[in-house]
């Protein structure tokens, strides 16, 4: 995320005027970043969620006063480049908005991870419910968008967090079924759909029932 001599840069590129907000920008940045930086020593991932969480609302706040403002108060010799400062400035801040939300996404993911691999189990359980059986096409993408992507990747990064013999377990049984469906669905010269759909579901009722996700 942008620190606050790069968001100095930003203001002075698209001359977003300092009164445009009741607070500085790139003071608020600079308090997270001392804050985060703390919590990032203690790894304490739930303080940087709370204090991830100060910067957004701030945030969007700032962005809400940058929409509002009249164009006229930006940089430009003519109607046409102040408006177009707003609208890059807009932009700009929008790109780091998201950024900021996907980290504090990250953060979330490491401060719960046992919550957050249930909710991508169950989330993927309640998807393959609408896969039909018979679909090859269909489940093929399921195991690599949901069962590899949403459910394998969050099983990694949790069991790299939390030592709680649950989770090894979950990504044992993970990486065993895994392995299996990756050879019946990118290897295998017959394809059986019905083999890869009892796969699947073998899959996420495991993992299911070793993380305690409904």
């Amino acid at each position: 995320m942008l620190d606050r001599d790069d968001w100095r840069k930003i203001k002075e590129k698209h001359g977003i005027p300092d009164a445009i907000c009741s607070f500085s920008m790139g003071e608020k940045v600079a308090a997270w970043k001392k804050k985060d930086d703390d919590a990032k020593k203690a790894k304490d991932y739930k303080a940087r969620v709370v204090a991830i969480d100060a910067l957004l609302k701030d945030m969007k706040t700032y962005q809400d006063a940058l929409k509002k403002a009249k164009p006229a108060k930006f940089k430009g010799k003519t109607p046409g480049e102040q408006t177009k400062n707003q609208q890059d400035a807009i932009g700009a801040f929008a790109h780091e908005l998201t950024y900021g939300e996907n980290m504090r996404a990250e953060f979330n993911r490491m401060a719960n991870p046992m919550a957050e691999l249930q909710a991508q189990v169950k989330a993927a359980r309640a998807r393959l419910a609408n896969v039909k059986k018979d679909d090859s096409d269909a489940l093929a993408v399921f195991y690599a968008q949901q069962l590899r992507n949403d459910v394998g990747l969050p099983v990694k990064m949790v069991a790299r967090v939390n030592t709680d013999p649950a989770i090894h377990a979950a990504l044992e049984t993970y990486e065993k079924v895994a392995d299996d469906l990756d050879q019946l669905v990118n290897h295998a010269k017959q394809k059986d759909p019905d083999k890869v759909w009892r796969g699947c579901q073998l899959a996420l009722t495991g993992l299911a029932f070793a993380i305690g996700a409904n």
